[in-house]
């Protein structure tokens, strides 16, 4: 039986006091997240009921602070989003908002697994970005999570914020090294216009080739930690580098070269972007993993046009059979995103969209319905699609975009691969992705989360693909 995949979040923008880099919509000065707001949520989520295509495999609570919610509160949210068994259930918290006593709530709840927003190991820097933790308080976070019993925990390192140093991210690499996290997110400070940094920027902040510096360093330090594969990811992934005379591919290739990075994978990647340079580059590589996520959101030419897209059809193919042919012998595969009921979608429109899916051959398709947004030139435009046939063809779409995984998989059978141990679901048994992002599940006695294994894939059941240690 194929079962559909997708995920749950919900938004929890509710914060002790705005950081002074934010712009995202939060209500400060908060101490709880009033009920009235879950049970909004709780609306919200029932009126997408209908094109929903099952239980979610993964339901992230963001925000804001999600850790104001109550445990109560974060257990009506996850029993309303019904995850099937083993599904990933994380949970953003900031440091100064837990208890043992709350993380316990929490993992009754259904949390098992705990992000936790450190930034900064120095309490003056945590004071300059409006950060209400200590550099203690995230210490002590990381053990209460190991005395709750959490053993997926994940930890948020800032880079190139005002005065940085290499020490300064040292120190911070430890506190959450120490803490036990099996992840970590480190990702350079923004200022985004919208912010208090934004209207008064601080002080003593790195420039653009700095910045570099540090991102490139701290590659290296989590390498040295322990740390196998580095993923990259922004908005607008090949661009990195155009306001320092570098590249992305500049940048994969340094990482490729640091001592005890083992994979290399690669975020949301635009297909016009991609040269046909950049695709030998690419496939030159070989620590990279050969899965791209190429944004597609429709495999319709009419709709590409109506959204403003700078590709077609044709030129997205082009750049999926370049790939191909630059890896040779070598597998490959594809993931994207489809928007299912854009304003002026036909149903000849959205049977184009689909047989484009199955002619492409994708891994996983990441579908959605249309969501009208003001503000938007879209929010205007003819033609618009009703909730109820949005949600169809959601559903319609999900099923045969399945169809194509099981497919895919099933040509998969009896190869072998490398796999990252990740979520054990017992002592011996764990969760992982290949290099190609098969999703398994394998008995590894003697390893844990965080190896690199090798694998001999087996079936799909729907849900993973069952493999076994070569």
């Amino acid at each position: 039986m194929t079962v559909l995949s997708f995920g749950v979040y919900f938004h929890i923008p509710y914060c002790f006091s705005r950081c002074r880099y934010c712009d995202f919509y939060a209500a400060g000065a908060a101490r709880a997240v009033p009920d009235a707001y879950v049970d909004a949520l709780l609306r919200a989520l029932a009126g997408f009921a209908a094109a929903l295509p099952g239980p979610p495999d993964t339901v992230y609570l963001g925000g804001g602070t999600p850790s104001l919610l109550t445990p109560a509160q974060a257990a009506r949210l996850i029993s309303a989003a019904a995850p099937r068994p083993g599904a990933e259930v994380t949970l953003e918290a900031n440091p100064e908002t837990v208890t043992l006593e709350r993380l316990q709530g929490y993992r009754a709840a259904g949390v098992n697994r705990l992000s936790i927003g450190v930034q900064s190991a120095r309490d003056s820097q945590l004071r300059a970005l409006g950060r209400p933790h200590t550099a203690r308080q995230a210490a002590a976070a990381f053990e209460m999570a190991r005395q709750a019993g959490f053993d997926n925990v994940s930890g948020d390192i800032m880079l190139a914020l005002p005065r940085y140093s290499r020490e300064e991210f040292d120190e911070t690499l430890a506190l959450i090294q120490e803490g036990g996290a099996a992840h970590i997110s480190a990702y350079l400070l923004k200022i985004e216009p919208g912010s208090a940094f934004g209207r008064q920027p601080p002080a003593g902040l790195p420039d653009a080739d700095q910045a570099a510096g540090f991102y490139l360093y701290a590659v290296e330090r989590l390498a040295a930690a322990g740390y196998r594969e580095a993923v990259l990811s922004a908005i607008s992934l090949p661009s990195y580098g155009s306001d320092t005379g570098t590249d992305l591919y500049e940048l994969i290739e340094h990482c490729a070269q640091v001592e005890g990075i083992q994979r290399i994978r690669l975020g949301s990647l635009d297909p016009d972007m991609l040269s046909d340079e950049a695709i030998a580059r690419l496939a030159a590589v070989d620590k990279l993993c050969p899965q791209f996520h190429l944004s597609l959101q429709s495999g319709c030419d009419a709709t590409l046009r109506r959204m403003r897209r700078p590709y077609t059809t044709a030129q997205y193919l082009e750049v999926v059979e370049q790939l191909r042919a630059a890896y040779g012998s070598r597998p490959v595969s594809f993931t994207t995103d489809c928007i299912c009921g854009f304003p002026g979608e036909t149903e000849a429109d959205f049977e184009a969209s689909c047989a484009f899916l199955e002619q492409v051959g994708f891994l996983r398709v990441h579908v959605f319905p249309y969501s009208r947004r003001e503000g938007t030139p879209a929010y205007s435009f003819p033609g618009q699609v009703v909730e109820e046939e949005k949600q169809a063809r959601s559903r319609r779409m999900h099923l045969r975009a399945e169809a194509v995984r099981a497919r895919v998989l099933a040509g998969l059978e009896g190869t072998e691969d490398e796999v990252l141990l990740e979520t054990p679901l017992s002592a011996t048994v764990f969760t992982g992705y290949t290099r190609l992002y098969v999703p398994v599940v394998v008995s590894a006695p003697g390893h844990v989360s965080g190896e690199i294994v090798r694998v001999r894939l087996g079936k799909y059941d729907g849900e993973r693909v069952q493999a076994a240690l070569c």
